[in-house]
């Protein structure tokens, strides 16, 4: 599983209306479309808020704590949309849309097969991106060191991004922390550098992303 830099970006946002139905839990539909390029069917992984009670839920080895299929709560909701790595799955973000979920937000990642922004994005590309941006990179990344991928994001994106270097966080720690029942099948994927503790980064990161997306969002 392979995730650099966490390269958050709004892409498109619905207005929120100034009335909503108050909402304490987050739904879960999992819904299929034709890629238009491709003509492949992709899953989509869709978080959001409702009044329906949750509980918890298996996904695979994942267990999280959702109303699967309930009726999303009224009103207008902002749209996140999160992509994976390469190699990664929505599920490894599965903590992050629901923190969004429970924020009002509605939270969509698809599954599908990329390449890190820095590599898919020529500069002329970047430099046309308009939106505000929050850029993470990890101190400690020997797959994919800053120096060739988040500096040159950094260095391109117009208007200059928010950026955060995480001191001593490896190249997977974006990457949410692996259930016990598949740390083994991940391997390097679910280590880190001596000393970084992922769960409690990955709190404070959903807490960042959640307080960036509301202040641009406004």
């Amino acid at each position: 599983m392979v995730l650099v830099t966490l390269f958050v970006a709004i892409l498109r946002a619905s207005n929120v209306a100034h009335a909503q139905e108050s909402a304490s839990h987050v739904g879960f539909r999992q819904i299929e479309f034709a890629d238009a390029v491709t003509g492949q069917r992709v899953s989509l992984f869709v978080w959001y808020p409702t009044s329906q009670a949750s509980r918890p839920t298996r996904f695979g080895p994942y267990t999280l704590d959702v109303a699967r299929n309930a009726p999303p709560a009224g009103g207008r909701h902002r749209l996140a949309m999160i992509s994976h790595g390469t190699g990664g799955d929505p599920l490894s973000h599965a903590q992050l849309a629901m923190a969004l979920g429970r924020r009002g937000y509605v939270a969509a990642a698809p599954r599908h097969a990329m390449a890190p922004p820095g590599i898919l994005l020529d500069p002329i590309s970047l430099a046309k991106v308009g939106v505000p941006v929050r850029l993470y990179a990890a101190e400690l990344d020997a797959v994919v060191p800053g120096r060739y991928h988040a500096e040159p994001l950094r260095q391109t994106l117009k208007p200059a991004p928010e950026f955060v270097l995480v001191r001593g966080a490896g190249h997977y720690a974006f990457v949410e922390p692996f259930p016990d029942a598949v740390k083994q099948q991940a391997g390097e994927g679910a280590t880190d550098p001596p000393g970084f503790d992922r769960a409690i980064f990955q709190e404070k990161l959903r807490h960042e992303i959640a307080e960036f997306l509301d202040r641009v969002l406004r």
